[in-house]
């Protein structure tokens, strides 16, 4: 930053600072809370500080030709697993067209450790905020370095290029996390600056986490110290945005929300401003599983949360022990989702959460969980393991010990890699690092986990298999990959021949880097699909074959196994629910989750049409209309 100096005195040139904020789902939506959080801190402890602010800017194909006509000196920017490709090409871009702008990253997506040449493989990156430290410090020690031409390693947490860019060093300047001074009134004291037409707020009542998970990035830093927002402030917060926005969604993004009695507190708080509001809980407590039952207990109760999540992440104790998780106990996390089950039976549904081949994992184990859903009649949901670059995970040690072995590929099918053009086109996404082997299970392992995942989640959370599993007394799961869909004979069983021989040309050829879209025109259907409404497709084709060929399967003489064979296929083919004929078996009185097909059904929804409710995996994931295609 340029300075005139007269008598004695610093007096700054105004220059301006831009915040680009790429989340590709919300980011027109959402309060710009990080953005303002950034500008109250600087106020309050660099008030002399002459730079000006311009307005938050999310990424479209605009971005660039913004940047250009505001010229600011100063750029800002942070990298997540979603948005780190798209980035580093914006840029770039923006270094050719105004070198002298100083550009600087943060966020919890850092190469730097993993490549110690990445700054000069991207010259135009000056300084990195390092992936665990706070934003509001180091911007006001970086602006105040700028100002008066101080060294970087007087700025906490700052990561800077040695001279030849072929390494990196770190400041050192410590900085006590848990001294932070959070800033007040991040939104009111910037009312005129808030003029979008909000309906979410990403909101934080705490930073860092203080546990360990091996394969976690998190912003404020793992296995830290955790700095809580004093409870006032939170409460000035919510008392301003709810008074003044019109929310449909308040995300709490603490790493272990409910670890402290207060957090209770924070959510009487949201309930007694608005009621509607629909809450989600990012990181749930990991060890106080009485204040977790006290909240979900709250926001079910008012309708207010979709999903009780329990992030137990594997079942296998080996798996759990090598990634370093502290986990509540099983029976803690059942014993709240049996309560709440008692209490509101038809407003609770919980779904297990779990990641995808991590070190100890087996087939065993992974087929375990579908046991568990089966006994406590839960959903679930399984994320594919990202290795990201400054998780534990990643180091070079962790990766020699447990045989882990990645591959880069595209899944623009998970929606935290969605991105859209200005029309609302979906367009090629960033590649990302994922696990496909380790120790306990090899790459066709991966496969198969990988292929019955994508079909458990079309099938198994859509209850589309839960009342056979319910009836038989056992998980279907298997061998309805193994044995059912294989023989299903016609375009069904090339469907899923399609599928297996896509995911094995990548997987284990590395033919291809799009894991995620495969081509069936070698059948009527024209089109990319994925791989989740493969299956969805595969069952539509020919709904009596799929349901029949499971009652010869498990036995030709059991007559009530038919009649409810017959009962889902006329769920899936009928337009509408009052169109179902109930069986002397009263198949309609079964249904275990909320929200499937089944559900649906048996409650009589004026709504209900299968055909959509299943396409709506389709046009999620394609761009052609179900009916264009059947």
């Amino acid at each position: 930053m340029t300075k005139m100096v007269k008598s004695g005195i610093i007096y700054h040139m105004t220059k301006s600072i831009t915040y680009i904020n790429y989340n590709p789902l919300t980011s027109e939506l959402a309060v710009p809370y990080l953005w303002l959080s950034f500008q109250a801190h600087i106020e309050e402890n660099y008030p002399e500080s002459a730079w000006l602010w311009n307005e938050s800017i999310s990424f479209s194909e605009s971005t660039l030709a913004t940047i250009i006509e505001t010229k600011p000196a100063l750029i800002l920017t942070s990298m997540y697993t979603w948005s780190y490709d798209k980035l580093i090409v914006l840029l770039k871009e923006v270094k050719k067209h105004l070198p002298d702008t100083t550009i600087i990253v943060g966020g919890p997506h850092q190469i730097y450790k993993v490549n110690p040449a990445w700054f000069k493989e991207h010259p135009f990156i000056d300084y990195v905020c390092r992936e665990d430290g706070y934003g509001e410090a180091f911007l006001t020690a970086m602006l105040k370095a700028l100002d008066e031409g101080l060294s970087m390693d007087t700025v906490p947490f700052c990561i800077y290029p040695t001279e030849n860019r072929l390494n990196y060093k770190q400041a050192t300047t410590e900085y006590l996390k848990r001294g932070f001074k959070w800033p007040s009134k991040v939104f009111e004291r910037f009312a005129n600056k808030l003029t979008g037409d909000y309906n979410t707020i990403f909101y934080e009542s705490s930073r860092g986490c203080p546990y360990k998970c091996t394969y976690c990035e998190w912003s404020g830093g793992t296995g830290d110290k955790v700095s809580f927002k004093p409870t006032e402030l939170i409460l000035e917060d919510i008392d301003f945005l709810l008074s003044n926005f019109n929310l449909k969604a308040f995300e709490i993004i603490d790493a272990n929300f409910g670890i402290i009695p207060r957090d209770i507190d924070i959510i009487k708080a949201i309930i007694a401003k608005n009621p509607k509001l629909k809450i989600n809980i990012a990181g749930p407590t990991k060890t106080n599983s009485k204040h977790l039952l006290e909240i979900y207990k709250l926001l079910t109760k008012h309708s207010m949360l979709d999903t009780q999540t329990l992030a137990i992440q594997e079942t296998s104790p080996e798996a759990l022990k090598n990634i370093l998780r502290k986990n509540l106990p099983l029976e803690d996390h059942m014993s709240i989702h049996r309560a709440l089950q008692e209490e509101f039976p038809e407003k609770h549904l919980a779904e297990f959460e779990l990641i995808l081949g991590l070190p100890g994992a087996t087939l065993d184990s992974f087929f375990d969980i579908f046991k568990l859903c089966n006994k406590y009649h839960m959903a679930y949901s399984r994320h594919k393991w990202k290795l990201l670059p400054t998780s534990p995970a990643a180091a070079k040690e962790y990766v020699e010990e447990y045989q882990i072995k990645v591959l880069s590929v595209e899944l623009p099918e998970d929606v935290t890699n969605y991105r859209f053009n200005e029309v609302g086109t979906m367009v090629d996404t960033s590649a990302v690092d994922i696990v496909v082997g380790t120790y306990s299970y090899s790459k066709e392992d991966w496969i198969t986990m990988y292929l019955v995942d994508c079909m458990a989640q079309t099938y198994y959370n859509n209850d589309i298999i839960q009342p056979l599993a319910n009836y038989l007394g056992k998980d279907i799961i298997k061998d309805i990959y193994y044995n059912i869909i294989p023989n299903l004979g016609g375009v069904q069983s090339q469907l899923f021949d399609i599928l297996m021989e896509h995911t094995i040309n990548v997987v284990e050829l590395n033919h291809s880097k799009d894991l995620s879209r495969v081509d069936i025109s070698a059948t009527k259907f024209k089109i990319l699909i994925y791989p989740k409404a493969l299956f969805s497709l595969l069952l539509l084709i020919n709904p009596a074959n799929f349901f029949l060929s499971i009652h010869k399967f498990y036995g030709k003489e059991d007559k009530k196994l038919l009649d409810l064979c017959h009962f889902l296929i006329q769920m899936i083919k009928s337009p509408k629910a009052k169109d179902l004929v109930v069986s002397e078996y009263k198949w309609d009185t079964k249904a275990r989750l909320r929200g499937g097909l089944y559900h649906y059904a048996i409650k009589g929804s004026k709504n209900y049409d299968p055909k959509e409710y299943l396409s709506g995996v389709l046009t999620n994931y394609t761009s052609t209309k179900l009916e264009s295609i059947l």
